[in-house]
């Protein structure tokens, strides 16, 4: 799974940052404080014709 996690480049964000992936610790919002309502919107039609195709 590949995951892209923006920040900005200040020092002291960028060294937590680098904690965070030193020790495989991921943090992130919930998904009701972003500010962008499709964020969390997951186009899952493929998910679901992929698995009907496997099952059946």
């Amino acid at each position: 799974m590949i995951v892209y996690k923006y920040r900005s480049a200040s020092k002291e964000i960028l060294e937590r940052e680098l904690i965070s992936l030193e020790n495989n610790y991921f943090w992130a919002s919930n998904k009701n404080e972003l500010n962008d309502p499709h964020e969390t919107t997951v186009g899952y039609q493929n998910f679901l014709n992929t698995a009907y195709f496997y099952l059946h």
